[in-house]
């Protein structure tokens, strides 16, 4: 360590916030005397480590899981702003403490190569982990579902539009709307209905997963979100006819009678640049296509690839 290096160092080590490097692959590099202090991390446990690892699980006092929907450090390294946020971190013994966050972006030659995050101890209150599940429960799930809610698919939405600027990450969004789900509320009773949407996402959670790389979640009483990571190996319609053929043969058995339902299937790619809203708006599209064309089928469009 040279004479500068060793400088920084004992300052950093003298001041009473958290303080934090992370580069561009947001690997953690500087880890301070107060960082470990206020977490319980020493700099051995969470140096050389991945912010997506997850170790400080920051969440908002929502239960938002900020390390996977709206990190504040990742938008700074996008659109070299500093950006603050009210967080509960999560120390090495379990419970919360309420922090209060900033990130700084870190140049060279111009670029950025990193950024910097500041961590301050808010007071000396602190929330169990069991408190802090409820409030994820009740935030992000779907109540009759049990599925990640549209509140949480936003974010991810954002989250993964992110990465796609910034390390050109592909993945494609799925608007799967049920088809005449009104009517089959009419007929057989909006109880049944219901039973019928919990068993389709059942087959969701057993087939595709919940939280984790891909993941689908209720995004309308009758429309289900996707999100599915893509590499040259994956065809998209193969992933839009998954979804549909899940929805189709998930049903409920009344009275001797087994019944499903079916899903007009819309999917497009996720492009460098663009919104939520045209993302979401391009798949409802797609959806609506879907429909037109008879229901029970699936509508597709790649644009051109994002790097382009």
């Amino acid at each position: 360590m040279d004479n500068l290096n060793v400088i920084l160092k004992s300052i950093l080590d003298t001041v009473d916030d958290g303080i934090y490097f992370v580069d561009r692959d947001r690997r953690i590099t500087v880890w301070n005397q107060a960082a470990e202090s206020i977490s319980g991390y020493t700099q051995s446990e969470i140096v050389g480590r991945f912010c997506q690892d997850n170790l400080l699980n920051h969440v908002d006092s929502d239960g938002n899981l900020l390390c996977t929907s709206s990190c504040p450090i990742v938008a700074t390294m996008v659109d070299g702003q500093q950006h603050s946020a009210k967080v509960l971190l999560r120390h090495k013994n379990g419970y919360r403490i309420p922090v209060f966050v900033r990130t700084i972006p870190a140049y060279n030659k111009g670029k950025i190569v990193g950024a910097v995050e500041v961590f301050t101890k808010k007071s000396a209150m602190s929330y169990d982990d069991d408190f802090i599940t409820s409030l994820t429960n009740i935030a992000l799930k779907d109540p009759l579902t049990g599925l990640p809610n549209r509140s949480y698919l936003t974010n991810q939405i954002k989250y993964r539009l992110q990465e796609v600027a910034w390390y050109g990450k592909e993945f494609c969004l799925v608007v799967a709307d049920i088809d005449d789900l009104r009517l089959f509320n009419n007929y057989y009773r909006t109880s049944t209905g219901d039973v019928a949407l919990q068993s389709i996402a059942s087959s969701f959670k057993y087939n595709i997963g919940e939280w984790g790389k891909d993941i689908i979640g209720r995004w309308g009483d009758d429309e289900f979100v996707g999100l599915f990571e893509l590499n040259p190996n994956i065809n998209p319609l193969s992933i839009a006819e998954y979804v549909r053929v899940l929805i189709l043969r998930s049903g409920v058995m009344i009275s001797g009678q087994y019944l499903s339902l079916s899903a007009s299937v819309g999917l497009t790619t996720a492009q460098r640049g663009e919104t939520t809203e045209s993302l979401i708006g391009r798949a409802m599209d797609l959806m609506y296509q879907s429909k037109n064309k008879g229901k029970n089928c699936c509508s597709v469009y790649v644009p051109s690839a994002i790097n382009v």
